[in-house]
């Protein structure tokens, strides 16, 4: 019986199928789930989410104490409204409107295809998975996207806990589903026959804070529903022994196609912002910065708004507080508002840990972590791992890092006293592992030695930068280590120019010996030949033993060389000879017979026979010695002297094939470039590189002598208009280099460039500057250092007013 307008009498709370207490069915308000403007009253709402678990009219009628008749007017009624003949299309209707209910963003998904596929194959194979990552990665979208498209035939049910307490968690699934468990039910039960009654995929978006009752309440629903796919998002594992960890990475910044500068387009199009030359080059500038991370991504959008991109980029090299918008409210209003949500689920421990780790200057090992924190630091490390407040660098041994975002933000929370501590531990830490590197740097060309240093290099020169800006005394060990790092296995720009810096630093200099000196002048002979002139004399000065009068002699006779002053680099290199073979020194022997034969080849001496019979030198020396990178740079020298003189143009080709050979078997990327320039200067078909790749390679590297080379060899081949940038270019960086040969080279082609263009006034200019380095007549260009042939005819048509050609 019922009473006034169907509610159930006492005695009517009969048992249902399952032998559960009853449950009543209620309208799920304004959960996820929710259908906005959707028609069905509560109660028939309450009655199709019944019958989508299968119910009979009794058992409904029982479960929601009404009567068996009132069940059948409100199904006549859904009938009518879904358009249902039948109650196995009431079932596919209430699926259909279950599955339109996970209300995903309006926003394009973009960029995320891979992992989408990948989710649900990691779904269907695991009937737990959890989505992890740091805040803002975009876990909780991509869970929505899966629920709404591919979800396959489980029905999708969305439960956000992000406010819940431990508590709450079971009763908002039961909310979800449109179940109340009535006073006394057990309500874990009640919700697992009601997950059981379909293949149900539930969502369990935002975990963090109710990690355990999640993980107790999941176990049950699995046991108790077979057919049960239970997704959860969070930033921690959950824990359970069957749990499959899904880690979801930023979007990648890398290449045409990166998925962060097509979603930050694609953003920047949806406020109607219309594409404009250099957007893509700004865009991936501002994605790389923001490593990717997809609200921070979100956050940049919105500012461009208001700024453009050459302001917004460059806000964002300086900090991230532009990174802010008026809606919505809540953790994804700013980053600091999403990653507050995760450091305060910290303990004291793993705050400082993590304070220690943000104030690093890259990426580091475990090994790194411990030195800059304490002893027993590893396990502190893993969990900050699970917490996603570090995420995966790659290498082996494996590497870790802050985000860019996430580290600024810990970094704001960090005493200065702090970082600077720290900063002097990375420091140390570093001068000590390249000190024991670094002696076998010279023999070992190995691909693990390769990767070894490609990891250390950068580390120590961020060390070094720290040291010379604090004046440590750590700089001079740091920058000798990474110079003889950047020689052996190759160069970076940034590297050098750190170098460089060392070797303009008082501190530094006044500490170093002549032997230090020449690893500084070698490590940035070809960037700055002015500065190698400096330490070579500051070598003189300070030399007093056969040791060091040996480097002393070395080095001047490198700078020397350099700068074209022939008999000068002749005499300090005889004297360094001398002294090499009275200690015995093969290593240093081969080193000197290299630097005459560079030497020998500068136009004040032009003797190419005699400099390859050095450089053969060179190479037996080296190989005594065992270092087999040098015998391979020695033959490299070789090939470049007969490919560019023509004295033995079949040897050249032949030398820059196995030096390409050798640099591609160890990996050594300034090798190879060294090779590749050969076979360029030869024409060889299958060069190892093209002339922009080169170009591109050792601007990168910093070496700034073949950049030049290459700038040059490239306008040759290529119209006069075209070549007019390249020679400027090697124009500029001939002169900041104090590099007379390519300065002369460089002018004299662009006389010859501007004047076939007839542009007479700029081919005028250039003869001019040419005049301050070969004099105002042609016989002071004979004699001028540096100057090629062409150079010196070019002067002497300028003289007599012949046109130039």
């Amino acid at each position: 019986m019922t009473t006034g307008r169907g509610m159930a009498v006492a005695d009517r709370r009969t048992p249902s199928r399952s032998g559960r207490a009853p449950v009543r069915r209620r309208h799920p308000g304004s959960t996820i789930g929710f259908v906005a403007g959707q028609t069905l009253t509560p109660r028939e709402s309450a009655i199709l989410a019944a019958i989508e678990r299968r119910l009979s009219n009794p058992e409904i009628a029982s479960e929601l104490f009404i009567s068996v008749r009132t069940v059948e007017s409100h199904i006549a009624s859904l009938r009518r409204k879904l358009a249902a003949e039948s109650r196995a299309e009431l079932m596919a209707a209430a699926a259909e409107r279950r599955a339109a209910s996970v209300r995903a963003p309006g926003t394009a998904f973009v960029g995320r295809a891979r992992e989408l596929t990948a989710l649900a194959d990691a779904v269907d194979r695991h009937r737990g998975v959890t989505i992890v990552g740091p805040g803002g990665v975009g876990k909780t979208r991509l869970a929505l996207e899966f629920a709404a498209h591919r979800h396959g035939e489980r029905l999708p049910l969305v439960v956000e806990l992000e406010h819940a307490e431990p508590g709450d968690v079971v009763a908002r699934v039961a909310r979800a589903l449109g179940l109340e468990a009535t006073r006394g039910a057990d309500a874990t039960s009640s919700v697992g026959v009601a997950l059981a009654s379909h293949d149900y995929l539930l969502v369990l978006d935002n975990v963090d804070r109710v990690g355990p009752a999640v993980r107790e309440a999941a176990r049950a629903f699995l046991r108790a529903a077979p057919g049960l796919r239970v997704l959860a998002t969070s930033r921690t594992p959950v824990g359970d022994a069957g749990e499959h960890v899904f880690a979801l990475e930023p979007l990648g910044t890398d290449g045409a196609d990166a998925a962060a500068v097509a979603m930050f387009l694609e953003r920047l199009g949806a406020q109607g912002r219309r594409p404009a030359a250099g957007d893509r080059e700004l865009a991936t500038r501002v994605c790389v910065r923001l490593d990717g991370l997809p609200l921070a991504i979100e956050l940049a959008a919105a500012v461009a708004r208001h700024l453009s991109l050459d302001e917004l980029a460059a806000r964002l090299d300086r900090d991230f507080t532009t990174l802010d918008r008026a809606v919505p409210e809540g953790r994804h209003r700013t980053i600091e508002t999403a990653f507050d949500w995760t450091w305060d689920l910290l303990d004291d421990e793993e705050r400082g840990v993590l304070c220690r780790l943000a104030a690093l200057p890259r990426s580091f090992d475990m090994d790194l972590a411990t030195a800059v924190t304490h002893p027993g630091a590893e396990g502190t490390v893993l969990r900050l791992l699970d917490h996603s407040m570090l995420v995966h660098a790659g290498g082996s041994p494996r590497r870790f890092r802050l985000l860019a975002v996430m580290r600024e933000f810990v970094r704001a929370r960090t005493d200065a006293s702090t970082i600077r501590d720290v900063l002097e531990l990375h420091a140390v830490y570093h001068a000590e592992v390249a000190s024991e590197f670094i002696p076998r740097a010279r023999v070992d060309d190995s691909p693990e030695a390769m990767h070894a240093s490609e990891r250390l290099c950068p580390e120590v020169n961020a060390a070094l930068r720290w040291a010379l800006a604090a004046r440590h005394p750590t700089a001079l060990p740091l920058a000798t280590s990474l110079a003889i790092g950047i020689e052996q296995y190759g160069s970076d720009v940034d590297s050098v120019r750190s170098i460089e810096m060392a070797a303009r630093d008082e501190l530094v200099l006044a500490g170093a010996d002549p032997e230090q000196l020449l690893v500084l002048g070698c490590a940035v002979a070809n960037h700055d030949m002015l500065l190698v002139d400096e330490l070579a004399a500051r070598a003189l000065a300070i030399a007093h033993d056969d040791r060091s009068w040996l480097s002393a002699h070395h080095l001047a006779g490198l700078a020397d060389t350099h700068r074209d002053r022939g008999a000068s680099s002749l005499e300090h290199l005889g004297e360094a000879e001398r002294l090499a073979r009275l200690l015995g020194d093969d290593w240093e022997l081969a080193g000197v017979h290299q630097t005459r034969g560079l030497a020998l080849r500068n136009p004040s001496i032009a003797d190419p026979s005699a400099a390859i019979v050095e450089f053969e030198q060179a190479m037996r020396g080296y190989a005594v010695a065992g270092d087999t990178m040098h015998v391979n740079n020695a033959r490299y020298m070789m090939a470049a002297i007969a490919a560019q003189t023509g004295v033995e143009p079949d040897a050249a080709a032949k030398w820059a094939a196995e030096c390409v050979d050798y640099a591609s078997g160890v990996g050594n990327t300034h090798e190879l470039a060294h090779a590749a320039l050969v076979q360029q200067t030869l024409e060889v078909p299958e060069a190892a590189a093209s002339l922009d790749e080169l170009i591109a390679t050792f601007r990168r590297l910093g070496d700034l002598r073949c950049l030049g080379r290459s700038l040059l060899l490239a306008a040759e081949r290529t119209s006069a208009v075209l070549a007019v940038p390249l020679l400027e270019e090697a124009l500029s960086l001939a002169e900041s280099a104090g590099d007379h040969g390519h300065r002369a080279a460089a002018l004299e082609r662009l006389v010859a460039a501007f004047s076939s263009e007839g542009d007479r006034v700029r081919a005028r200019a250039a003869l001019d500057r040419l005049e301050t380095i070969a004099g105002p007549d042609a016989e002071a260009a004979a004699r001028s250092p540096g100057l090629t042939e062409s150079a010196v005819v070019a002067a002497a048509r300028l003289a007599d007013g012949t046109p130039v050609p």
